[in-house]
Protein backbone atom coordinates (compact mmCIF):
# COMPACT_ATOMS: atom_id res chain seq x y z
CA UNK A 1 0.00 0.00 0.00
CA UNK A 2 1.47 3.31 -1.39
CA UNK A 3 2.01 5.90 1.78
CA UNK A 4 -0.04 9.26 0.72
CA UNK A 5 2.79 12.19 0.28
CA UNK A 6 1.23 13.93 3.60
CA UNK A 7 2.29 10.33 6.02
CA UNK A 8 5.62 11.15 4.24
CA UNK A 9 5.65 14.76 5.30
CA UNK A 10 4.77 14.10 9.12
CA UNK A 11 7.44 10.75 8.94
CA UNK A 12 10.04 13.59 7.89
CA UNK A 13 8.92 16.30 10.71
CA UNK A 14 9.99 13.66 13.13
CA UNK A 15 12.58 11.73 12.05
CA UNK A 16 16.08 12.52 13.56
CA UNK A 17 17.95 14.35 11.04
CA UNK A 18 15.21 16.94 11.24
CA UNK A 19 15.41 17.10 14.97
CA UNK A 20 18.81 17.28 14.76
CA UNK A 21 18.63 19.97 12.26
CA UNK A 22 16.13 21.94 13.87
CA UNK A 23 18.13 22.13 17.39
CA UNK A 24 21.38 23.20 15.35
CA UNK A 25 19.31 25.82 13.59
CA UNK A 26 17.64 26.93 16.42
CA UNK A 27 21.21 27.36 18.15
CA UNK A 28 22.98 29.08 15.41
CA UNK A 29 19.97 31.46 15.38
CA UNK A 30 20.06 31.89 19.09
CA UNK A 31 23.75 32.92 18.91
CA UNK A 32 23.94 35.60 15.71
CA UNK A 33 21.08 37.20 17.30
CA UNK A 34 22.98 37.26 20.98
CA UNK A 35 26.12 37.82 19.87
CA UNK A 36 25.02 40.00 16.41
CA UNK A 37 28.23 38.53 14.81
CA UNK A 38 25.67 37.21 11.50
CA UNK A 39 24.23 40.45 10.75
CA UNK A 40 22.82 40.13 7.45
CA UNK A 41 24.06 36.31 6.78
CA UNK A 42 22.13 35.00 9.80
CA UNK A 43 19.74 32.91 7.20
CA UNK A 44 22.62 31.52 5.75
CA UNK A 45 24.45 30.64 9.16
CA UNK A 46 20.77 29.03 10.33
CA UNK A 47 20.59 27.11 7.25
CA UNK A 48 23.97 25.44 7.38
CA UNK A 49 23.63 24.84 10.64
CA UNK A 50 20.44 22.65 9.80
CA UNK A 51 22.07 21.11 6.63
CA UNK A 52 24.98 20.00 9.18
CA UNK A 53 23.06 18.56 11.80
CA UNK A 54 20.60 16.71 8.90
CA UNK A 55 23.10 15.40 7.12
CA UNK A 56 25.56 14.38 10.61
CA UNK A 57 22.57 12.95 12.42
CA UNK A 58 22.60 10.12 9.78
CA UNK A 59 26.18 9.17 10.30
CA UNK A 60 27.01 6.51 12.46
CA UNK A 61 30.13 5.08 14.04
CA UNK A 62 31.48 2.06 14.71
CA UNK A 63 33.65 0.74 16.61
CA UNK A 64 36.12 -1.82 16.09
CA UNK A 65 37.14 -2.61 19.87
CA UNK A 66 40.28 -0.45 19.19
CA UNK A 67 40.42 2.90 21.33
CA UNK A 68 40.33 6.17 19.42
CA UNK A 69 39.97 4.23 16.17
CA UNK A 70 35.59 5.22 15.58
CA UNK A 71 35.61 5.57 11.79
CA UNK A 72 31.96 7.50 10.46
CA UNK A 73 29.68 5.50 8.05
CA UNK A 74 27.11 7.25 6.27
CA UNK A 75 23.41 5.41 6.53
CA UNK A 76 20.38 5.04 4.12
CA UNK A 77 17.56 7.01 5.62
CA UNK A 78 15.03 3.92 7.02
CA UNK A 79 11.52 3.71 6.46
CA UNK A 80 9.54 1.36 8.39
CA UNK A 81 7.78 -1.88 6.83
CA UNK A 82 4.25 -1.27 7.34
Amino acid sequence: MPTSRQSRIFEYLGSTPNLVGSGLALVALMVSTITGLAGALWPVLVALAYGAGAVLSRLTFNHDGHEGQHAPTATRARRAIK
